[in-house]
Formats: C-alpha cells, structure tokens, sequence
C-alpha cells in the first residue's frame, strides 16, 4: 500500500479571514482555465470575501501560470506542485 505524505498547512496568521476559498486545479489543459477565472473574478466579493488560487500539478504541456497572470492579475495566487 502506498504511503502519502501531505504538506503541513499552517494556521493562519491573521484573525481576518475569507469566507470561502476558490481552488482551481490545473494538469496539462488550460482549454477552460480562462473561462473559469473570468466567471469566478465577475462574481468576485473582494479578498475580504473569497480567496482565488490555481493549483497546478506540475504541467508539462501549455503554461497554466501564464493564463492566471494575464486574467487574475494580482487577485489570483498560483501554485505549482513540486
């Protein structure tokens, strides 16, 4: 049986946090990133609110990051898997 080992998450640090959390993932196919970052931002309540973030699982075909960049500017986190 296969073990998994999971990155430790820590607590945040701030009292203030978002009500709810957007996680895109993302692995070799961006055909609807760029579709579902612009639905997600047009319904975007402010960071306050709602945290954005693509997580990519470490693509070897197109850029996710790139798209990300380009549609969520500041407003959408990245993070690629090691």
């Amino acid at each position: 049986m296969t073990q998994f080992s999971y990155p430790k998450i820590e607590p945040m640090t701030s009292e203030k946090r978002p009500f709810w959390s957007e996680m895109i993932p993302a692995y070799n196919n961006t055909k609807f990133l760029e579709q579902a970052l612009q639905s997600i931002l047009a319904q975007d309540p402010g960071p306050d609110e709602m945290q954005i973030e693509v997580i990519d699982d470490n693509s070897t075909k197109n850029d996710p990051e790139e798209i990300v960049r380009k549609i969520g500017k500041d407003r959408v986190i990245f993070y690629r898997h090691p």
